[in-house]
This record gives structure tokens, sequence and C-alpha cells, in this order.
């Protein structure tokens, strides 16, 4: 019910606002429906929201408001490919994009269409890397110039500029302070009360987004707390600033954690809160690459575990891409965690999710001192990195060990990817595990683990088969005599993330009930852990 009368107050502020054609009418409903979708980062409802736009098309192929709404949706599926990071699957979004914004003609959509074909082109740049930046630069640069004279007042031409500025090195032109500038102009026009009827109508969120993030790398929290909880009493849904920027932020307006000072290790680390356990927690965040968000490391903090969140790849220092990242990185992890918060060597609990679950299992099966591991959305097996701008040419293991690459399981032949189907990266992995002698020689040896194992899945995951390789994992256990614990909790209407802000399968409330079953179940694992080293002694 809730979700028709949000429809229909769409459709009526369309018809208000709008042209009176029946394509403007649809494109700004389907604009708002692709924008919450997007925010949310739930990809079912984005491709329930898109398919309206192309039955459209397919009678008014050259309807500029049409086009440019659909190209929209390519653009807000990108976004869905970010995190986890699939950099094929984000070009051929970003391509479908373009291709739609060069058939747009006639203002207002002509010049709004030019200022997002540029902003894309730039970010095509930074993924295929290489010569790209000698041909898309000046065509980008052009197309921003073209649309900054056409539509100087459109707030998504001034943020384009605005985050174009203040995401591009200085050596390049990049200059962050006027960039910095452009987008508080950007929210400033977007709260304007003269905004045109006709036209795309999205971005006041990412706007005030970015402002936020300016805002934080400039040192000025208390800004960057204001931008952000703006963009969430837009959206009280939106993920990325709910679970990700504003817990960045910690309570008083000051980042809560303090960057591991081993020079080897890229992470943050979590200090303890209130009475430290015995043991702590290395957290491995999934293809996303980065360090891991900060709301589980933070949970667990202040549940009393010290936290060391690493990145492993697509950080200072770190590979670009997530290919044969050696695992002797990680166990440095593991040593900087234990000196960092005075733990004896057997006194720490791997908690990974998606790719980071697949290594927490790597690695803890191979490290006879790790006391247990939680693995959320698990795999049963090691898989083909993600490589990225270099292709698929060449497979290669996602990890290294000793400079050999551990054995894994390619992607399937002949699979590609189709931005139109939210499942597609699904099916692949999927079809990938039909490939038995790969997958036998890539199995986990997880029976070699010293301690109990906690699998977390989604039964609607639709990133990977997430359910299916924890039920290989717990068979395996139990056909090997595993001595300790161990557990899958299956999540009936949850996807691959258990978390209703960043949806990838499942429904809201699904995940939003698997987040918080999960979280409990997580926090009752540690504890049992930690009752039983305390016990024995151990500190």
């Amino acid at each position: 019910m809730k979700t028709k009368l949000v429809l229909l107050f769409a459709v009526l502020t369309a018809m208000a606002h709008a042209e009176s054609s029946p394509a403007s009418i649809l494109a700004a409903t389907a604009e708002r429906a692709i924008e919450r979708a997007a925010l949310r980062t739930d990809a079912a409802a984005l491709a329930e929201a898109v398919k309206p736009l192309d039955g459209a098309l397919a009678q008014t192929p050259n309807d500029p408001a049409l086009l440019y709404t659909r190209a929209y949706g390519y653009y807000a599926s990108s976004m869905l490919y970010r995190r986890p990071s699939n950099p094929a699957a984000l070009q051929k979004c970003f391509e479908s994009a373009v291709a739609l914004l060069e058939r747009v003609k006639g203002d207002p959509w002509e010049a709004e269409a030019a200022g997002l074909r540029g902003s894309i082109l730039g970010q095509l740049i930074g993924l295929k890397g290489g010569l790209a930046g000698m041909t898309l630069g000046p065509e980008s640069g052009r197309l921003m110039a073209h649309a900054a004279k056409a539509a100087p007042d459109s707030p998504r031409v001034i943020m384009f500029r605005g985050v174009s500025l203040f995401n591009t090195p200085a050596m390049w032109g990049g200059d962050p302070a006027e960039g910095t500038r452009l987008l508080q102009q950007a929210v400033d026009r977007f709260a304007a009360s003269d905004l045109p009827a006709n036209g795309p109508h999205w971005g006041q969120a990412d706007a005030l987004t970015w402002l936020g993030l300016a805002k934080q790398k400039a040192g000025d929290f208390a800004a960057a707390r204001a931008a952000w909880e703006r963009a969430l009493a837009l959206e009280p849904d939106y993920g990325w600033v709910k679970f990700a920027l504003l817990p960045s932020l910690g309570r008083g307006g000051q980042q809560t954690q303090n960057s591991a000072t081993d020079a080897q290790v890229v992470a943050d680390f979590f200090p303890a809160e209130g009475s430290a356990k015995k043991i702590g927690v290395l957290l491995l965040g999934g293809s996303e690459g980065g360090k891991p968000d900060r709301h589980l490391a933070q949970m667990f903090a202040q549940n009393g575990y010290a936290v060391l969140a690493p990145a492993y790849f697509r950080a200072e220092g770190l590979p670009d891409e997530l290919e044969l990242i050696p695992l002797e990185y990680l166990d440095r992890a593991l040593l900087s965690l234990r000196r960092q918060a005075n733990l004896r060597s057997e006194s720490v609990v791997i908690v990974g999710a998606s790719k980071g679950a697949e290594l927490a299992l790597l690695l803890a099966a191979r490290d006879a001192t790790v006391a247990g591991v939680i693995a959320l959305s698990p795999s049963s097996v090691v898989w083909q990195g993600l490589p990225g701008k270099s292709g698929p040419t060449h497979p290669q293991s996602s990890w290294s060990l000793n400079g050999q690459p551990v054995p894994f399981v390619p992607y399937a032949q002949g699979e590609s990817f189709d931005p139109a189907d939210p499942r597609s990266i699904y099916k692949i992995y999927e079809r990938s595990l039909a490939q038995k002698a790969a997958v036998a020689q890539a199995t986990i040896a997880v029976e070699k683990i010293h301690g109990p194992v906690l699998l977390l899945s989604g039964s609607q995951d639709d990133l990977w088969p997430s359910g299916q390789m924890g039920d290989a994992i717990l068979a395996r256990l139990k056909t090997m005599g595993f001595p300790y614990p161990c557990e899958h909790a299956k999540y009936e209407d949850a996807g691959h993330t258990l978390n209703e802000y960043f949806l990838r399968g499942g429904t809201v409330e699904g995940n939003r009930t698997a987040r918080q079953e999960a979280s409990k179940k997580m926090l009752e694992f540690l504890a049992g852990i930690d009752q039983r080293l305390a016990s024995t002694g151990a500190r």
C-alpha cells in the first residue's frame, strides 16, 4: 500500500509540474523509483523501475525524456557494482548509459545528458586506466563545458563539475577547494524554489553526500555530519550514509578509529570499549576493496572486542585489483592485531563477508592459532580474481602463497554479464561451480580450522550461491569429523549483504531481520569463544 501511494504521488507530481505528454509523466515517475532503488542498492527494485522505460522506448525510441531516464537507470545500476566491486559490470553499465545519452536531443534534456555523459566518461578513465585518459579526458572536458554553458543553473551539472574537481589530482587540473565550493553551490541550488519543472530532478542526496565527503576530507567533521544527516532525511534507507559514512564520524563528530601504525598493513584499529574481552577480531571486507565498512567493526568494539579492519587491495600501497593477493600480507595483519590489542596468539577470531569470507576460511585453514571463524555469505572454494582493467584474458587466482597462485575455480567460459539481469553475476558463479575438477582442486580445507565456525547466508542472495556453498562447507566439516561447533544459519527473504541498507537480493524486511538476528548470533558466538579462553586463563 505504501509503495502504491508513493508511486501515485510521483505520478500526480509529474502531471502537475512536467510536460503533459505520457512519456514525460512516465519518465518522472521512473526517475524517482530509480533514484530510491539506487540509494538503497536494491537491484530488484531497480530492475522493475526501468521496465516501463524499455517498453516505452520500443514505441518512441527517440523521446529525449525516456532516453535520458533510461540512461540514468544504467548509471544508477553502476552503484550496485561498486560494492562489491565488479569492474566489467560497471563498465557495461557506463557504456550502455553513454550510448543512450548520445541520442538525446532537445533542451533541457540534451544539456543534462551532456553533463551526465561527461561525468561518466571521467569515471571510465579511472576504470579503464592506461591510455583511456588521452581519448576520454578531452571529450569529458568538452561535454562538461558544454553542459555548464547550456545549463549553468542545473544542480546536477554543477555537482558533476564539483565531483570531478574534488576527485582529480592537482597535477591533472583538480582543485578540491573549488570542487567543494561547487558542491555547496549544487546543494543550495537543489534547495531552491525556482527549479524548472521540465527535465530531470534526481541528485539532491548525491550532492549532499559528496559535500559531506569533501568536508570530511578537509577536517570539518561537523559540516560533514550535517550534510549526511540532510541526505538521510531525504532517504532514510540510504545505506552508504547510514551504515558507512555517518558511523565513520563517531559520536562527537570525530573519527573513532585509529590508523594502524604498522607500516606493512593498511588498516583501521578499533580499540575495545568498556571491559575488554580475551579475544580480538580481524575483520575482512569483500570485493569492494579498501578498508571494510565500519558498522560491524564498531559493533564488535562496543561489545568489548578489539578489531583490526585491514584493506587488502584498492588502497594506498596495495594492489589495485583483487588478483594474487599474498596471504602473507594477512599474516602480518593478524600479528598487528595481536600486538596492538596485547592478545595471545590463539586469541583472534576472523570475520569476513563475501570475498572476505572466502579469505577468512582460507586463512584459518592454514593457521592453527586462529580461534574461530565467522563467514557471512561464504564461499566453499577459492575463486578466480577480479581482474578489472586487465580483463579476463589470463585468469588468475584471487590469492597467492609463497609467490604461487592458490588453486582456484575459473569463471565458466562463455558466460557474460547482462546489465539488465540483476541475477546475472549469480548465474555466472552458479554455472562455474559445475566445473567439478576445478572445484575439487580449489575447495577450501575447512576441516583444518582449529576452532568453531559460524556461517551466515541469505536464501535470496543474488550475487553468488552462498547458501549452496555454506551447505557444502557444513557437509565437509561433518564428513571430516570436525571436532568444534559449526553452524550454518540461513535467513529467508535475505540477500547477499544480510543488511537492509545494501540490498543484493531479498526484501527490506527480510534483510532487516537477518541483520538483527545475525548480529545477535555473532556476538553470542564470540562470547562463547571468549568464555572458553577465559576459563583456561588465556590472555
